[in-house]
Parts: C-alpha cells; sequence; structure tokens
C-alpha cells in the first residue's frame, strides 16, 4: 500500500493528473467539532479549511462539499455548539462551493461517534437520502461501523458504496472511552470493503493493532493493516509561509526581544494537559532570564488560572490570549521565542508543529508524537518535571543561539515530512483506488456502448435495466439535472420505477447508484450547487 510519502516523491503534491476526477467529486464531510468553547478551534475544522484552501489552490477538478454540521444557537447543554469569531462562520456560509446540513451533534464527543440518527440516514443513505455524493470524508472512526450501515441501501450490496475515508483515527484503547463492544464494532467499520483508515503515526496504528489482537485474527488483522495508512494531518506551509510573509514583509524573525516571550499553546482541559507545563513556566518565569509567559488557548476559564504552580500562588500573572481566530492565533504565537508543553498523549499535533514553524523553539516532554513530530535526536525533548525545569532554563540562557540552529531545520523537518499535500494527496489517492477497483469495479456500474441501448434481457425478454439508462441519457439535453434523468428513465422503462423517490433498500436500486454510473461512463458534474447539474456534451453518440 502506497504511502503519502511515497507517492509525493513520485508525483508534485500540486499536480492532479493522475486521478480521473475531471467529471467532478461531491464530498460528503462528517467532522468532529469542538462543543461548548469554539467551533474554529477544533482541529478537524482546521483540517477541513486547510484542505479546501489547498483544493482551491491547487486541483483543477470541480468540487462540492456537503458538511455535516451541528445546529448552533441550541440552548441545550447536551446538544450545544457555538462559533466565537464571526468572520470564521462567515469564510464557511459565504462559500458558494459548500452546503452546510444541520443535524444533531451531541455535545459529549464520545456519545456522537456512535450517533447515527434518523436526520443522517436521510442525508446519506443509497436509498432513503436525498444527497449525491463520491466520498464520505469521515473524521469520526468511532463512528465507521454506523456510517456503513447508514449509507449502503442494501444489506448485500457493501461493495456498492461510495469510498469511506475514515480520518483523525485515534485508538481504541482508553477503557473510559472503548468498551469491548465499541471495541470491536468500531474495527468491524474500518475493514469494511470500501473504507480507508488514516493514522496520525505509526504507534498510533501499532496501539490500535495491538489493542484489536483480542477480538481478530491474523488475517483480519492483516486486512485492516493493508486498508490503513501512517498519513498525519501535516502542517499547511505553505499558507504559514504567506501569512508571515504578510506580517514581516518577509523580512524574517518576528518574535520580541527583552523580554522574549515563552508561550503555551494548548486546550486546558485535563489536569495532565497543562499543569505540569504550567509549573515548569512558572520555575522560568520566577528565574533571573528575561523572559515573560503567554498562554495562547482555544478557550479559558478564569478557575483555570486559579491553578497553584511552583513559585507563585496562581497562574494569574501568565498573559492569557484566549478564543483567537487562526490568523491571530498565528500571530501571536509569532511572538515568542520558546514554547513549552508537557502533553503525553496526543498524535501529529498540528497546533504545536505551527507554533514551531513560525519560530518558537519547541521544549517538549518526550513522547511518541513529540519523536515523530520532531525526530528521536531533536535534544530538547525532556524526560520528567524535574528535567523539563533545567532544560527550560538552560534554553532560556542560550535560546537566540538554539533558535538560530534548529529552527531552520525544524521548518524543513516539516515541510518534507509533515506538508499537509502529502494527507491531501493520499486521502485523494485512496478514494481514486477503491472508486476504481471496488466501487466502479462492480459490474453493476458497468454501462455498454450507446448503440447496445436496445439490447434485450434473454431471461425475461425486457430491455435491460443498463440499455435503459443509456437510453434515458440519449434523451437528456446536454446539460441536465438528476430529476430530468428520472423523468426519462421513467419515460424509456417497461417498470415503474421512480429513481428519485426514497424506499425502503429493496427495490429498486438506490439512487446514488445511478448517478456514481453516470459518472462512471463518462458524464461531467458541473459542481456548481447542492445538487448536481450533468453535462454529457463530451459523451459520443
Amino acid at each position: 500500500m502506497p504511502t503519502g510519502n511515497e507517492i509525493a516523491k513520485d508525483t508534485p503534491v500540486e499536480s492532479d493528473e493522475h486521478w480521473d476526477f475531471d467529471n467532478g467529486l461531491r464530498i460528503m464531510v462528517y467532522p468532529v467539532l469542538a462543543a461548548n468553547t469554539m467551533i474554529e478551534a477544533s482541529p478537524a475544522y482546521q483540517h477541513l479549511k486547510q484542505t479546501m484552501r489547498w483544493f482551491d489552490a491547487h486541483y483543477d477538478f470541480p468540487v462540492f462539499w456537503h458538511i455535516l454540521w451541528p445546529k448552533t444557537g441550541n440552548d441545550e447543554a447536551r446538544y450545544r455548539y457555538r462559533w466565537k469569531n464571526h468572520s470564521e462562520r462567515l469564510w464557511l456560509e459565504r462559500r458558494d462551493d459548500v452546503e452546510l446540513i444541520e443535524t444533531t451533534f451531541h455535545a459529549c464527543q464520545t456519545t456522537d461517534m456512535g450517533l447515527c440518527n434518523r436526520e443522517l440516514r436521510e442525508v446519506i443513505n443509497q436509498s432513503e437520502g436525498t444527497r449525491f455524493f463520491d466520498f464520505i470524508f469521515n473524521q469520526k472512526p468511532g463512528a465507521a461501523a454506523e456510517i456503513m450501515d447508514t449509507v449502503r441501501g442494501r444489506r448485500e450490496e457493501d461493495a456498492l458504496c461510495p469510498a469511506i475515508m475514515n480520518t483523525h483515527c485515534m485508538p481504541p484503547t482508553w477503557d473510559k472511552t472503548f468498551g469491548d463492544y465499541y471495541r470491536l464494532r468500531m474495527a468491524s467499520g474500518m475493514v469494511g470493503p470500501v473504507t480507508h483508515n488514516f493514522f496520525q503515526t505509526d504507534h498510533q496504528l501499532q496501539n490500535t493493532l495491538k489493542a484489536l489482537r483480542s477480538y481478530f485474527n491474523g488475517k483480519t488483522l492483516q486486512q485492516f493493516q493493508n486498508q490503513s495508512s501512517v498519513m498525519g494531518t501535516g502542517v499547511d506551509v505553505d499558507y504559514v509561509d504567506g501569512f508571515a510573509s504578510e506580517l514581516d514583509g518577509g523580512e524574517g524573525d518576528l518574535a520580541e526581544e527583552d523580554p522574549f516571550i515563552v508561550t503555551f499553546n494548548s486546550k486546558v482541559y485535563k489536569e495532565r494537559n497543562y499543569e505540569e507545563s504550567w509549573r515548569i513556566l512558572d520555575t522560568l518565569h520566577s528565574s533571573p532570564v528575561n523572559c515573560k509567559v503567554q498562554l495562547v488557548v482555544p478557550n479559558l476559564g478564569q478557575g483555570k488560572l486559579l491553578t497553584p504552580v511552583e513559585y507563585s500562588s496562581t497562574a494569574e500573572h501568565f498573559d492569557t490570549y484566549s478564543g483567537l481566530k487562526k490568523s491571530e492565533y498565528l500571530e501571536q504565537s509569532a511572538k515568542a521565542k520558546m514554547s513549552l508543553n508537557s502533553v503525553i498523549k496526543t498524535d501529529f499535533n498540528q497546533t504545536l508543529a505551527e507554533v514551531a514553524y513560525v519560530g518558537a523553539l519547541p521544549v517538549m516532554r518526550r513522547a511518541d508524537w513529540s519523536e515523530f513530530m520532531f525526530g528521536k535526536d531533536y535534544p530538547f525533548l525532556y524526560s520528567g518535571e524535574e528535567h523539563g525545569k533545567k532544560m527550560a532554563l538552560h534554553v532560556a540562557a542560550n535560546i537566540d543561539e538554539y533558535r538560530a540552529e534548529w529552527i531552520p531545520e525544524l521548518r524543513t523537518r516539516l515541510r518534507e515530512r509533515h506538508h499537509a499535500a502529502m494527507y491531501f494527496k493520499e486521502i485523494l489517492e485512496q478514494v481514486h483506488r477503491l472508486r476504481e477497483e471496488v466501487t466502479w469495479g462492480n459490474e453493476w456500474f458497468d454501462l455498454p456502448p450507446m448503440h447496445n441501448r436496445y439490447e434485450m434481457n434473454e431471461n425475461s425478454g425486457r430491455v435491460t435495466r443498463e440499455a435503459v439508462v443509456l437510453q434515458a441519457l440519449r434523451r437528456c439535453d446536454d446539460v441536465f439535472t438528476m430529476e430530468d434523468f428520472a423523468e426519462k428513465y421513467r419515460q424509456v422503462s417497461e417498470s415503474s420505477a421512480k429513481l428519485l423517490e426514497p424506499h425502503d433498500g429493496r427495490s429498486p436500486a438506490p439512487h446514488l447508484s445511478y448517478y456514481l454510473a453516470l459518472k462512471k461512463y463518462g458524464v461531467k458534474d458541473l459542481c456548481d450547487g447542492p445538487l448536481p447539474v450533468l453535462d454529457k456534451s463530451d459523451l459520443e453518440n
């Protein structure tokens, strides 16, 4: 199975010539979002945004995004989702290639990951749904099995489903989140015939395989591994480079002097994620080193600042920047010369990678994720709190020397190994592979040449389904809708099938299958609105 890095070596990451998406790509996105604080702070939202930016800049094929979205402004605590920066909301809502489909998102992500309700079914199910799409960008891997069950039209037709990309995969190792049933259910959905799974790091995939050995035999584990890629979401380095150039006119360093700034960038929710960092930062703040400390965090309750630290009674003396939008958070982080964090359980941490890329030298706890991001030989990974205090003081005393040596190396590493373009490329590579080998590989989608449009079924004596499709297509105008096609199909068909009417999955074939069959035949979706507008003008009569 090729990885994104191998693909990137063979072809430019900006190129789309090695895929066949010229007939349009409709993407159904099921994101996992932060509730009760600020939607725009969710890693999944930022990953989606950088994906859309990259597609806009580098790929020429038509794209339309159908994004399942929580109902904002709901005061019921179980379902409360909020924006904090309305410029972020408007960036998404004003795009003409996006449809936000409101549905119920539970405020507890672990509950929500297993939630597939009637609203969702009536969007994505092949028989009962109302949308057309080429693949599902599922950012809730815990819902993989529910997505498989919900999208398919009939139980025996799994291979007719569009491709499902399970991203943001997490190891099912936490007993608090995953009991035996949910481990097995999630994993079974991730080895479906049209699924592919994206893990952020090697250790994340290996921990997942280790957890599943109690449930799967060797053959199934190998299948799971074959259907998985290690490909982190990475850093949109071109965007960060452009952003920094706009701030400083291309002159270089944005960091402040006398005192220089040490920054902490992370969510503040579990004590283990921030208390050790804050004690080390307070030690640094209380030392003779001429520095000050800033906290750049998505959302911070006043109670968290009352956390006891090392030499001060509370953390209230830290400079706090909360609820910033992306550009503001990058600008504030770029003022720092040094970044410190003690998080242990994370994977590819895009925030900390971006902070390093804009020039804040990382001093991090040694863990699988930090070794993966910065390298096992990176010298400023500490082990334990006391070691962290000594290392922070040493780095701070020599900050200019170490920044000059290591920031260029870290930027090169992030660009070469963790460029977000590799992530986008790997997703499209796997979508293309699954569509060609599995979905379109099913003979149901094979249409004969147009001159066979009167072909008869030898057993029934009726015109074949494939021939009816061709007759209906021939009657359509050069530019037509699926409603137009369904009406022409009704006119020429000997059955009473109504292609676009929701039904229970027994008969007729799913409406989505007809859409995919037309696209395989060469009909182009212009992707200029929520419903397909199709163009057959390039077909040979």
